[in-house]
């Protein structure tokens, strides 16, 4: 295992082993599809516009994380629904104001700011108790 996934995240694996989490194996294959998604996502988009920049993904990164905590953190549905939100926040602005799609991004972070004013958790967000 140590060759294969090198020795500091085998570190890292009997790290948490130590403190009590026996799935750390499920983890592995999930972290492997996340990078493999990231970077077809990138090659798609790069043939797409026929051009790689080193900061292309930021954007993307940015909005993804803006509908993660728009509907909140840890929601994978809140995070469609976050996800949804934004694209249709961003077409009326676009469509609505003119040169809006200067303004998409402005607009997407207002909105943001407004429902964490509201509801701090996001919109399907939970309250999670404090520990002791």
């Amino acid at each position: 295992m140590s060759g294969r996934f090198g020795p500091s995240y085998l570190h890292w694996i009997r790290h948490l082993w130590s403190s009590g989490l026996q799935h750390t194996l499920n983890l592995i294959p999930n972290l492997r599809w996340r990078e493999e998604l990231a970077a077809v996502g990138g090659v798609v988009y790069a043939m797409h516009y026929h051009t790689i920049t080193w900061n292309q993904g930021y954007q993307f990164g940015l909005i993804a994380f803006t509908a993660a905590v728009l509907g909140g953190i840890g929601n994978i549905v809140g995070a469609g629904i976050g996800g949804f939100l934004i694209g249709l926040v961003e077409a009326f602005t676009v469509t609505l104001i003119p040169n809006g799609g200067s303004w998409a991004l402005v607009v997407i972070f207002a909105v943001l700011i407004l429902v964490l004013t509201l509801q701090p958790t996001g919109l399907l967000g939970m309250r999670v108790p404090d520990r002791a």
